[in-house]
């Protein structure tokens, strides 16, 4: 993540504390009703049985703190998330997002600390999990450890490969990778219309691939007249997937 940030603006979101934070419980009293049981790992363990908590955050509630004690790995239930980190001239770079059966907090395991910091872009209900008791989980259920491997792994690829092609080539193409991969991520776990609902604005946007809203204005609706999406608000319908791939790899 660090290494894409240079081209990123700030945006400063205020720090606020969740609206309401249940105790530690069984996975089975949290999860049993969850509509991403299916594919999380953390669900769908076997004979492991981790306590987590479940939390409602506010919009621009601060989850956790980048350089905070890293203590707990985050999953998002529902809702959205911006990823960011301080910087030595800006106070804030937007450097992802995150969306709903996506792990957070996860790959700060090496250093101790949070390496960003992450803020809800609207009423967001997450899972958190403490490393201890997900590092005990891990060890007891082998196919418990395979499962979560096999989901960071995923994430992983698709941060490393998807922000390529937002932070080259024209704006056109930047904007459409850009689409491109928020619909991939909407439409993982859901099986629904065609359509992105964009939960941050667009100046988080335009501040996360190094452009300005005006030319994300105008690419947008360059989209539009070549019927590959349309738009009303924040809610983009994809009409022609072929043709967006095609300009997202131009």
């Amino acid at each position: 993540m660090r290494e894409i940030a240079a081209v990123h603006s700030e945006i400063s979101i205020a720090e606020r504390k969740p609206s309401s934070v249940a105790q530690p419980e069984s996975i089975l009293a949290v999860c049993e009703q969850c509509q991403l049981k299916a594919s999380c790992p953390i669900a769908s363990a076997s004979s492991t049985r981790p306590a987590i908590s479940e939390a409602v955050y506010d919009l621009g509630s601060r989850v956790f703190s980048e350089d905070g004690a890293f203590d707990k790995v985050y999953v998002i239930k529902s809702g959205s998330l911006q990823l960011s980190i301080n910087s030595p001239t800006l106070k804030q770079k937007i450097i992802g997002f995150g969306f709903p059966g996506e792990i957070v907090g996860w790959e700060s395991w090496s250093s101790g600390a949070y390496l960003y910091s992450a803020t809800t872009l609207d009423k967001s209900r997450l899972c958190a999990i403490k490393t201890k008791t997900l590092l005990i989980s891990m060890r007891r259920d082998t196919r418990f450890l395979q499962q979560l491997l096999r989901m960071t792994a995923q994430q992983v690829m698709r941060e490393k490969t998807a922000p390529l092609a937002m932070l080259r080539g024209p704006v056109e193409g930047k904007t459409a990778a850009f689409i491109l991969d928020i619909f991939t991520r909407s439409h993982k776990h859901w099986s629904i219309a065609p359509n992105v609902v964009l939960s941050m604005p667009r100046n988080a946007i335009s501040s996360f691939l190094g452009i300005s809203p005006e030319s994300l204005s105008r690419c947008l609706s360059g989209l539009a007249r070549k019927k590959a999406i349309t738009v009303f608000n924040r809610r983009i319908s994809v009409l022609d997937l072929d043709l967006l791939r095609s300009l997202a790899t131009r």
